[in-house]
């Protein structure tokens, strides 16, 4: 088949000749400064970018990258900490790494594109099908790599990204070696149709809706799991039924995976695939039911351990996206409106105390906790005044709203406004002309350039009321936001606090009237990097 593949110009200079012969190239990384991995990556990328713009014998090319990859994949596990779990947008010293290992990746894709074209061409033939597996599996995994990247910085992946997986695994299929079993190191394999699977199923996984950590959660237990997932050809499937957990994977067109139930504006050529994760959802409902009778499983899930149950919730997303897939319950509305928003449990606690503060505030204060008091009485009195001069005041900030639903809403960032987000964030905001503060968390993020950041926010309540806790045998109190029951919903009264705070049957200690009043903490019903919200019943006097 003809392959449309994006790679660099190529020529006969001699000016500056690349490293082709595995000593030199071996010496090459052996000279790098491993103390200062920036500048390991630097040259690396300047010695990568002068391969892939000379013409080199195909064989040559590979026998280079394959030295190169496993450095540049141990520089990716080093400097990922630079610009993962950051605030969006990243600093420019962040973005440097991320824009660096993404860089770096881009040059293995061309280099294995180059290879692969080389190949399908009259001048070279690769007399293996072990060979042509290789440089394809090698291209898709750099590619893959390149999204992976871009998932993590909440960013679109490349122009035409999905059209190059959609043709090199297309071409796979006609060479017939999407099966064969290639190296990924000295003790692990894996194939084509395994690369392109994991590719598929973290695009599925709509990243932008994962803070940091769960992104690379998600990553771990697609690479144990994703055997688990089949590939078909829609002309050996029967579409009527079961819809779910099949997604179309358009190899025909330069488009993403996307669910079969729905798609009915789609093309179901003959020539197009279905994903078919069946038995991968069936894997997550055991290691829930597992998770939950709290049995010892010999495999980890991650690399962390499951045993207290934290990523239940991660499960259970997967589950719904590699599922039925999400469906919405309300409908979206077009509203551009401002709204005014400020970020975090201490800028929340405050605004809610000073109800006729607007976003003219000039500073932000940091989620910290109160000092310890001398007396209960001074606590009192403290926290009862009605202004705080001795805190800089927080900064709220003012927003596009572009669409809204009964439950969210969509908000655009000002190119004016200095504001950093995550996913898992919590947040309030009022609209224009209102007194009230609603109260929601960030569920999405996607950053089109440093100046365009998109936010997917769900509401929590419509209100909230800012109290002070402390825990049993402890000075200092802490903030949290009090959420009123809704006995029609029989739901309970529940309690915000950062998290860290929740343990079962945990007792505080909350100011109402300037009395102490007991609690003891029931169950958690929301956990995030920033807060967790949880239920709780009064204690008698």
């Amino acid at each position: 088949m003809s392959l449309s593949l994006r790679t660099p110009v190529t020529t006969d200079s001699t000016l500056d000749m690349a490293l082709t012969r595995p000593g030199k190239v071996k010496s090459f990384i052996e000279r790098l400064p491993a103390a200062n991995p920036l500048e390991s990556g630097k040259l690396l990328l300047e010695e990568l970018e002068t391969l892939n713009r000379q013409k080199v014998a195909s064989q040559a090319r590979v026998k280079a990258l394959e030295l190169y990859r496993p450095v540049i994949s141990n520089l990716q596990k080093v400097l990922d900490s630079h610009y993962c779990n950051k605030r969006i947008p990243l600093t420019p010293k962040s973005k440097v790494y991320a824009d660096l290992i993404k860089l770096l990746h881009t040059e293995l894709a061309n280099g294995y594109k180059l290879a692969i074209l080389d190949s399908n061409s009259t001048r070279f033939s690769l007399n293996k099908k072990g060979d042509a597996a290789l440089i394809v599996q090698r291209c898709i995994e750099s590619l893959r790599n390149i999204a992976f990247i871009c998932y993590q910085c909440y960013i679109s992946t490349p122009l035409g990204a999905w059209s190059e997986f959609n043709q090199l695994f297309s071409y796979a299929l006609e060479q017939e070696i999407e099966n064969v079993p290639v190296p990924l190191n000295e003790t692990q394999q894996s194939s084509i149709a395994l690369t392109f699977k994991q590719a598929l199923l973290m695009q599925l996984a709509t990243p932008q809706n994962l803070s940091h950590i769960d992104i690379k959660l998600t990553a771990q237990y697609i690479f144990k799991n994703a055997h688990l997932a089949e590939l078909k050809p829609v002309r050996d499937v029967d579409l009527n039924h079961h819809a779910d957990g099949r997604f179309i994977v358009p190899l025909s067109s330069e488009l993403p995976p996307t669910a079969l139930r729905g798609s009915v504006d789609f093309n179901y050529d003959e020539a197009n695939y279905l994903l078919i994760t069946q038995d991968i959802i069936a894997k997550i409902r055991r290691d829930v039911q597992t998770t939950l009778a709290k049995k010892p499983d010999n495999t980890a899930l991650f690399e962390s351990s499951l045993t207290d149950a934290k990523h239940l919730g991660l499960l259970r997303y997967l589950f719904k996206h590699w599922g039925s897939f999400p469906k919405r319950v309300y409908s979206r509305v077009k509203k551009l409106d401002t709204v005014e928003v400020n970020i975090g449990i201490s800028s929340i606690h405050y605004f809610l105390n000073h109800p006729e503060a607007s976003a003219q505030a000039k500073h932000k204060m940091p989620d910290t906790l109160f000092g310890g008091p001398e007396s209960i009485t001074d606590e009192f009195g403290r926290l009862g005044q009605n202004n705080m001069a001795d805190e800089a005041a927080p900064q709220t900030s003012r927003w596009i709203s572009f669409n809204v639903s009964a439950n969210g809403a969509a908000l655009r960032k000002p190119s004016d406004v200095d504001e950093n987000v995550r996913v898992g964030d919590l947040i309030s905001i009022r609209e224009s002309g209102k007194k009230t503060w609603s109260l929601a968390v960030i569920k999405w993020v996607m950053l089109k350039d440093q100046q365009k950041l998109d936010i997917g926010i769900q509401l929590i309540a419509p209100n909230a009321n800012a109290k002070n806790a402390r825990q049993l045998k402890q000075s200092h109190f802490e903030k949290i936001l009090l959420l009123a029951g809704v006995p029609t919903l029989e739901q309970s009264a529940t309690i915000v606090a950062p998290t860290g705070i929740y343990q079962p049957t945990n007792q505080l200690e909350l100011i109402e009237n300037n009395q102490i009043i007991k609690v003891i903490i029931t169950k958690r019903l929301e956990r995030t990097s920033s807060y967790e919200r949880f239920s709780f019943t009064y204690l008698p006097t």
